[in-house]
């Protein structure tokens, strides 16, 4: 009793070798930084701008920290109800005018709605805003 082969004992060594490799490994990894979103104002008024079921332009407007319009990213809308089982709405819309980025939508049915906007800007960083809407029937 107490004895064991020593083929079980290399195993077992082996394993707690590969095991402390592993931590050590793990210990010398970098963590990814994530990167600052820039300090970017979305702003959304809607045409027409009754809050009703039917067809809608999205106008989101982006301007950096200064005020100056970001026209050469690009902006998805994706629009979704607070309940489940609802179908995603998306709008995209490469390349805005003068920081005004008009994106056809479009309110499928009435109820309370969260409009999620991404900007993913000329050096490829995103920035996102999510906004409320209740729509009528």
């Amino acid at each position: 009793m107490g004895y064991l082969p020593r083929v079980e004992m290399a195993q077992r060594v082996r394993c707690i070798i590969l095991f402390l490799f592993y931590l050590f490994i793990a210990g010398c990894r970098t963590s990814a930084q994530p990167t600052p979103t820039p300090s970017v104002d979305l702003r959304i008024t809607l045409h027409p701008s009754a809050l009703t079921v039917g067809k809608v332009d999205m106008v989101v407007t982006v301007t950096d920290a200064g005020g100056l319009p970001l026209a050469e990213g690009s902006v998805t809308i994706t629009g979704d109800m607070s309940h489940a089982g609802m179908a995603k709405e998306i709008g995209f819309l490469s390349g805005g005018i003068k920081g005004v980025y008009n994106v056809p939508f479009e309110w499928t049915m009435g109820g309370d709605w969260f409009v999620d906007v991404v900007v993913k800007l000329p050096d490829g960083r995103t920035a996102s805003e999510r906004f409320t809407f209740t729509v009528t029937n």
